[in-house]
């Protein structure tokens, strides 16, 4: 569905955190959806949705009609293959790091995944130069910002790329699923030190950010809201030898809490659906 599809030029939301994509078009592209697009035209648009168009890729648009250069944009975005070969040691995890190892194989590991995180830098520039969807990459680079992570604390080059992934694979969906898909992966739950959180302990570097930075923005939550997210969130968890999401319910805090007036046993997945829809995350996005 188009309303379900992320934003091009302009974001124009409606109550309830939806997007609506015709309104967003009409605002980003014009009046008049079947005005052709002129030389000057094409260059604005793909300088917006992409880096630096070649003459080649602005005649391509040029004389389209507005309606159809968003709609080829958008299917380019959603269908293109990656061009640019992925390094090999990015097809199957291997946990780095183990409490037995002694300081010299961390060392040796550490360069390792060092070199790996900046060939997969390498990668990702080179994908950006080749792509035949500078919106999918221009967008993955927008949510890389967004959804801020890195080395220092993932500690692995193969999660990291993961994460790069799930960016793309969303790069223009929707917002909750593509919100649900970060906060849940490793990379993020080793970054905000969630995989040190329990129900005795409740760590809030998660809950904060998550309504900070990735949904609501400053001033739109209250002190407490943070607590009871980060009771909500408790469980979410990480399984170091396959590298994926683990659930582990019994650090899982299953009383009631509190948040933006309402009380339930909230858990990960409704507190993550309530943040993506409502009204205060469109206009967070959006600005």
């Amino acid at each position: 569905m188009r309303t379900h599809q992320f934003f091009l030029l302009v974001l124009v939301f409606v109550g309830g955190g939806q997007l609506n994509w015709a309104a967003a078009t009409e605002l980003a592209i014009g009046s008049s959806n079947h005005a052709r697009l002129g030389f000057d035209d094409a260059r604005h648009l793909l300088a917006r949705t992409g880096f630096s168009p070649n003459l080649a890729e602005l005649k391509a648009i040029e004389g389209m009609s507005r309606h159809q250069a968003v709609a080829q944009l958008l299917s380019q975005a959603q269908t293109s293959a990656i061009l640019t070969p992925l390094p090999p040691w990015t097809s199957s995890y291997a946990r780095v790091f183990r409490p037995s190892m002694s300081q010299e194989e961390r060392g040796e590991a550490n360069r390792k995944q060092m070199e790996y995180t900046n060939e997969l830098r390498a990668w990702w520039l080179e994908e950006m130069r080749n792509t035949s969807s500078p919106l999918r990459e221009r967008m993955v680079l927008f949510w890389h910002n967004h959804f801020t992570s890195g080395y220092d604390k993932v500690r692995s080059a193969y999660l990291l790329n993961e994460q790069n992934q799930i960016f793309r694979r969303h790069a223009t969906g929707h917002f909750e699923d593509l919100l649900k898909a970060v906060v849940t992966h490793p990379a993020m739950l080793l970054y905000l030190d969630q995989v040190q959180s329990n129900k005795n302990q409740a760590n809030e570097n998660l809950a904060r950010e998550l309504m900070e930075l990735f949904t609501l923005g400053e001033g739109n939550y209250t002190e407490q809201d943070i607590k009871q997210v980060a009771r909500a969130l408790t469980g979410m968890g990480w399984e170091p030898e396959q590298g994926k999401y683990h659930y582990r319910p019994g650090a899982h805090d299953d009383g009631v809490k509190v948040i933006f007036g309402q009380s339930q046993n909230f858990e990960a997945q409704q507190v993550l659906t309530m943040l993506a829809q409502h009204p205060k995350t469109a206009q967070w996005l959006s600005r």
